[in-house]
């Protein structure tokens, strides 16, 4: 197993098409997803998840990643990276060395689950976000880091996901399709809201939520039988955003375009406390 990334395949698809504000289809960049093992961004983002404050509580953060609670609260309480830097390394090399080969079975699985989705998934989501893809210069390109620790980590500003290896079939399109298209949201807010209108944080809830009706489209959902396609965050690890899902809901459903209804959207959660999204209930 190499320290840096192992990379084995690359898969792309025909350009795709989203709609454009007049309804009429513009063509848009190939979409291109790549899966690779990369130790370095597992040990990097494993200290930054655990060493701030998440929406989802350091226990439950801690469990999904198959970490001790008392090892958590070490990393989250270090003043600094370096205090933590040996124990981190010690972690990741242990789990490195009990599941290397497990990751690459799980990379090559990822790629061949994704074959005859990734088309049909890149279509329904820049129609329904009327948006063509980000970082299309000179394709798509996102990366998905199959992790050791992460069941689901996404990327606000990039273009670099990452999800566990070890979770099951219908996860590993499903959540793997959650990351990407909160992403994409995320970028497609921050096109229209600057940071000094709308923190980073708010624009995260408003991905999360959106990735979720997104993902319900029944042209998808035979690739993630059984995922709950309402109440999503009630049972899951943000059940603080239950209230707001069930507020934005119906502005998504009746929206007459994907910028009106993330304008709408915005509006609405200025007017809520951040601390109420973000922090989990004990």
């Amino acid at each position: 197993m190499t320290r840096r990334a192992i990379v084995c395949g690359i898969m792309a698809v025909s350009a795709c098409a989203a709609a454009a504000p007049a309804g009429k289809p513009v063509p848009c960049p190939a979409l291109t997803l790549r899966f690779i093992i990369d130790k370095d961004y597992d040990t990097k983002t494993l200290f930054s998840m655990l060493h701030h404050d998440d929406p989802a509580g350091l226990a439950s953060r801690s469990a999904a990643m198959g970490l001790d609670k008392d090892f958590a609260r070490r990393i989250h309480d270090a003043p600094d990276h370096a205090s933590v830097s040996a124990e981190l390394t010690r972690t990741v090399d242990a789990r490195y060395a009990q599941v290397g080969e497990a990751l690459e079975t799980a990379r090559e699985e990822y790629e061949k689950l994704w074959g005859p989705l990734v088309g049909l998934f890149s279509n329904v989501i820049t129609s329904t976000t009327q948006h063509c893809w980000f970082h299309s210069a000179p394709a798509t390109l996102y990366t998905d880091v199959v992790s050791a620790f992460h069941p689901g980590l996404s990327d606000w500003y990039g273009n670099t996901v990452a999800t566990k290896y070890d979770l099951p079939e219908a996860s590993k399109r499903r959540i793997l399709a959650h990351e990407i298209v909160l992403s994409q949201v995320f970028h497609i807010v921050r096109k229209y809201h600057p940071r000094s209108e709308i923190s980073d944080w708010k624009v995260w809830v408003l991905s999360e939520l959106t990735a979720v009706w997104i993902l319900s489209d029944p042209r998808l959902m035979t690739y993630w039988p059984g995922f709950p396609t309402r109440d999503y965050f009630a049972r899951s690890n943000y059940p603080q955003l239950a209230g707001v899902e069930e507020e934005l809901r119906p502005v998504f459903e009746r929206r007459a375009g994907f910028r009106a209804y993330v304008d709408e959207a915005v509006a609405r959660l200025q007017k809520i406390d951040e601390g109420k999204l973000t922090k989990r209930p004990s």
